[in-house]
């Protein structure tokens, strides 16, 4: 799974680097499709170590991206489950998530 997350990354926001082998966490969403019908779906999220942002990338023309501190980031997503896991890590993880992504970056390197 983690190498299917860092292909999302790349396909999302043109973002590669160093994927964490261990997820941060999981939420729950409902996806709503085209057809009018919905899929309950269970998101594993990864750390990933960024060695190198694109400038064009697969979905650029849908999505919107941008850097931001880990702080402000549940205030910017949609999904409840993703925002809660991003108030956690803002609160009690942000310090050691820092630290695992510096040192895949070293390895990367």
């Amino acid at each position: 799974m983690p190498q299917a997350a860092a292909r999302e990354a790349e396909e999302e926001a043109g973002v590669l680097g160093e994927i964490h082998p261990e997820p941060l966490g999981t939420y729950r969403y409902t996806k709503r499709m085209a057809g009018g019908y919905q899929i309950a779906c269970e998101v594993y999220v990864y750390p990933l170590a960024v060695t190198l942002h694109r400038t064009d990338w697969q979905e650029k023309a849908d999505r919107t991206m941008r850097w931001v501190d880990l702080p402000d980031a549940p205030g910017l997503v949609v999904e409840k489950g993703l925002m809660r896991l991003l108030d956690g890590l803002a609160e009690t993880q942000g310090a050691a998530l820092r630290v695992l992504c510096d040192k895949a970056g070293e390895r990367a390197l």
